[in-house]
């Protein structure tokens, strides 16, 4: 068989020790982090705490957004159609308008020819008068 030897001297042995000892240190501490992180700190806890009232706020404030935008909407809607009936209405006062005005004309024209009937029937009642008055 073959046999192997092995010789190392004590500079050897102790660099090894020291090597061994450095990573077990290591493992050490990368288990103790890990251990750590898995169950939460203080901090961790003011964190998610503030997290959470960051998120409350934020979905109240959402919240009242919503209902603003449904309401301006509500308004919007009231306001066309408070338009739309506005002018209907102004629609139909034109068309009253528009008849009073013809109405209007049709008075003034009567009130004309009338004021013209007057007018002869004086020019004929004052010379009828001035023929009676010389006679």
């Amino acid at each position: 068989m073959l046999a192997i030897r092995l010789t190392l001297s004590m500079l050897e042995i102790s660099l090894f020790l020291s090597a061994a000892m450095v990573l077990g240190i290591t493992i050490h501490f990368y288990i103790i982090s890990l251990r750590s992180s898995k169950t939460p700190s203080r901090k961790m806890k003011k964190i998610k705490k503030a997290e959470e009232e960051w998120k409350l706020k934020y979905l109240n404030d959402i919240e009242l957004r919503f209902q603003e935008i449904t309401n301006l909407k509500q308004q919007i809607n009231e306001a066309k159609e408070n338009a739309n009936i506005f002018s209907i209405e102004v629609e139909e006062l034109r068309q009253q308008h528009k008849q009073f005005r013809a109405a209007r004309e049709r008075l003034e024209k009567k009130l004309s020819d009338m004021d013209k009937r007057t007018n002869l029937r004086r020019m004929i009642m004052g010379e009828e008068i001035g023929a009676l008055m010389k006679g």
